[in-house]
C-alpha cells in the first residue's frame, strides 16, 4: 500500500496497468461482444456517433471496466469522451484512487478530470452528502465540457438494490421500478443498468486491466450495504432468477413512466412559477386538477414536489399527506393548506392549487475542480 493508505487496502497505481490497450479487434471476444452491446444499449438510448459524453470513473470495476468499453468502441462508434473522478477525502487511499483514473485515462486516450469535494464527517448521512455533492460536480464538468449527457457505471445488481430500497421507502408505482437508464431532466445515463457485475470484472481481468476496491462497500453500517450483503443474498436464495424478474419490473415501469408523462403533460404545461425573495411558489388551476383520475392527480403532486426542488426548495412528499391533498382536492371546504416536510406548503384556494417554499441554497459542501493538462 501507499504511504497513508489503509493497510490492508492495496490501490493500484498507473504502473499496474498494461502498456498498451488493443483496439476493437485484437480484444478477446468476449470483451468484443460486451463493447458492441453497449454500443447498442447507447444507441437505443439515442446516443449519437461524435456525440460529447462525459464519464464518471472512481476507480471501481464497475466504471473501469464502462471507461474501457467505450474506448473499445472508438473506430467503431466514435464518441467524444471525457473522464471526471472525484476525491470525496473520506478514505486515506481516495487521493491514490484519482492517480490511478488519471493514469487509466492516459492509457485509453481520454481526458481525465479530477474533483476535490469537502465534506463535512461530522452527522447523520455522510454517503448521501456525498453522492450529492458528487452528482452536483458531475453536472459542473459536464456543462464545461459541453457534453449532452454525464455517464455512470449503475449495473444490473445495481438495480436491484435500488429497487429493494425503494421497496422498503413505500415508494410507490412505476417509482419502484428503480433508477432510470435515461434520465432526461439530469442529463445521465446509464447503459450498463442490464449487465451483471461479473461480466464486467470478467472483462477487465481478459484485458489485464486492475481496479480498485473501496473497503466501505463491506460496512454493513450503511443501508445500502446492508441491502447488497444480507437482504439480497436472502432473496436471490428463493428466487435465483430474482435479477432478471427486477430488470424485468424496471422495463414495465419504464412503459407507465412514459405514459404518465405524457398524461400528465398537458396539465404541468398550464403550471405557473414565480420567484420572490426567495420564496418559490408555483400554482395549477384547481379545476384542471380536479379532472384527473387519483392515479394521475397524486402522481401530479408528487411531480410538483420534485420540480420545487430542483427550484432549490427541500421539501418532501409522504403518501398519507399526498392521498389527504387528493380527498380534500374533491371535497368543498376552502382554503385548506398542508405542510410537508421540509418546508413546502399545498393550498387549496378554490381556484388554485399552490405550493410555496423557501430556497435553501446548495448545500453544505464546496467542490473544487482541477484539470489534468497532462491528459488533455
Amino acid at each position: 500500500s501507499s504511504a497513508g493508505q489503509n493497510p490492508g487496502v492495496n490501490t493500484p497505481s498507473g504502473r499496474d496497468l498494461p502498456r498498451r490497450f488493443p483496439s476493437l479487434h485484437e480484444a478477446p471476444p468476449a470483451c468484443a461482444r460486451l463493447a458492441l452491446a453497449l454500443q447498442k444499449s447507447l444507441e437505443d438510448l439515442g446516443v449519437r456517433r461524435g456525440e460529447r459524453l462525459l464519464l464518471a470513473v472512481s476507480g471501481g470495476a464497475d466504471s473501469v471496466a464502462l471507461a474501457s468499453l467505450c474506448a473499445l468502441l472508438r473506430e467503431r462508434f466514435p464518441l467524444k469522451l471525457g473522464m471526471l473522478a472525484c476525491d470525496h477525502g473520506l478514505r486515506p487511499e481516495s487521493a491514490a484512487e484519482v492517480r490511478f483514473v488519471q493514469a487509466l485515462g492516459e492509457l485509453l486516450d481520454i481526458p481525465c478530470e479530477t474533483c476535490a469535494l469537502t465534506i463535512p464527517k461530522d452527522g447523520a448521512g455522510i454517503e448521501e452528502r456525498a453522492r450529492k455533492a458528487r452528482y452536483r460536480a458531475l453536472e459542473d464538468a459536464r456543462r464545461r465540457a459541453k457534453a449532452r449527457y454525464m455517464v455512470l457505471a449503475h449495473h444490473a445488481k445495481d438495480l436491484a438494490e435500488d429497487i429493494v430500497m425503494r421497496l422498503m421507502r413505500g415508494t410507490g408505482w412505476p417509482g419502484l421500478g428503480g433508477m432510470a437508464q435515461k434520465d432526461e431532466e439530469r442529463h445521465i445515463l446509464r447503459p450498463l443498468l442490464f449487465v451483471e457485475p461479473g461480466e464486467l470484472r470478467d472483462f477487465l481481468q481478459e484485458l489485464g486491466i486492475p481496479h480498485c476496491e473501496d473497503p466501505s462497500n463491506q460496512d454493513t453500517r450503511y443501508l445500502r450495504n446492508r441491502v447488497r450483503h444480507t437482504l439480497l443474498p436472502l432473496l436471490e436464495r428463493e428466487n435465483p432468477g430474482l435479477l432478471a424478474s427486477l430488470q424485468g419490473l424496471a422495463l414495465l415501469a419504464r412503459e407507465d413512466t412514459a405514459f404518465f408523462e405524457e398524461q400528465l403533460g398537458p396539465v404541468l404545461a398550464l403550471c405557473r412559477l414565480e420567484e420572490n425573495c426567495g420564496t418559490v411558489t408555483m400554482a395549477l388551476p384547481e379545476k384542471m386538477v380536479r379532472g384527473l383520475a387519483p392515479s394521475l392527480s397524486l402522481r401530479l403532486y408528487l411531480k410538483l414536489v420534485h420540480r420545487m426542488n430542483r427550484e432549490g426548495v427541500a421539501g418532501q412528499a409522504r403518501s398519507g399527506t399526498l392521498f389527504g391533498i387528493d380527498q380534500a382536492l374533491r371535497k368543498a371546504q376552502r382554503p385548506r393548506t398542508f405542510q410537508l416536510p421540509g418546508g413546502i406548503s399545498l393550498t387549496l384556494t378554490g381556484k388554485e392549487l399552490v405550493l410555496q417554499g423557501k430556497k435553501t441554497g446548495q448545500g453544505a459542501y464546496e467542490t473544487g475542480i482541477v484539470i489534468n493538462r497532462k491528459n488533455r
